[in-house]
């Protein structure tokens, strides 16, 4: 079954997620298929993207790469360490990478949402 790109179906990998991904790589999982954390929607794209750990790994350094050195980041990093929780945003952190299709994948600098090439 082909589906169509649609904004609201993806998978999101928050870029808190990097070192659990490296774990697995280095532990030789790195050609399974990435399982998302269990509180991944239903309609998720999950069951038609197959997407290894190797290569949400990948994308997911590339994207952390890109942002690491924005105000946005420094700030989610130092509110993550230092800050009582009361901070929390809402929308996602900086780094953070969705895949909505094998070849749409986006990631969020803080402010928009842009395309990874």
């Amino acid at each position: 079954m082909d589906l169509g790109i649609q904004s609201d179906i993806y998978i999101q990998i928050k870029s808190s997620r990097l070192e659990e991904i490296k774990k697995l790589v280095e532990d030789g999982s790195k050609h399974s298929p990435f399982k998302p954390n269990k509180t991944t929607r239903p309609d998720s794209a999950i069951h038609h993207l197959k997407i290894t750990n190797g290569q949400a790994y990948d994308i997911l350094c590339k994207a952390i790469k890109i942002v690491q050195d924005t105000e946005e980041y420094t700030a989610y990093l130092l509110d993550n360490m230092f800050g009582d929780g009361k901070n929390k945003q809402s929308s996602p952190p900086p780094g953070t990478v969705r895949f909505y299709a094998k070849d749409l994948i986006c990631f969020y600098t803080g402010k928009t949402w842009r395309k990874i090439k």
